[in-house]
């Protein structure tokens, strides 16, 4: 029996269904009780005032009732940060890992659901630069 070989087109990406994309946007300055604030957004993003606006993915997955879940995310894809984006963050929050800050178990019509915030920055340990998460899976 002879195998057959796969063949894709050059310049055709195949996609895995279980990837998650982070849609970034350019960085914006804006008021915030009388001084000036950065803040690094994209599509669905929310912040951390008490952190100086960091974002933080807020992710939220069915579990089965008794089945207790650990959010593991594995990254897929990163990039690193603009000049203008880094300038938009304070490096004092930010580790090397894309940390998750909050996980807890929310009820919502009698189902359960794993609920966790995710800082999508973190420090490239090995260039020393910032990174941004653009895709990842759970």
């Amino acid at each position: 029996m002879v195998s057959q070989s796969f063949k894709v087109q050059k310049n055709t990406v195949i996609e895995d269904a279980g990837i998650i994309k982070i849609k970034w946007h350019a960085p914006y300055t804006f008021q915030r009780k009388g001084k000036t604030a950065k803040a690094i957004p994209f599509d669905g993003s929310s912040f951390f005032e008490e952190k100086d606006f960091l974002p933080y993915l807020y992710l939220k997955e069915a579990c089965k009732q008794g089945v207790k879940l650990q959010a593991i995310v594995q990254v897929m894809l990163t990039e690193t940060l603009s000049a203008a984006e880094e300038a938009s963050v304070n490096k004092k929050y930010i580790t090397n890992d894309f940390d998750i800050v909050e996980s807890l178990v929310q009820t919502e019509r009698k189902v359960p659901y794993m609920c966790i915030k995710l800082i999508p920055i973190r420090i490239n340990k090995v260039i020393g630069k910032l990174e941004k998460l653009v895709s990842y899976k759970i």
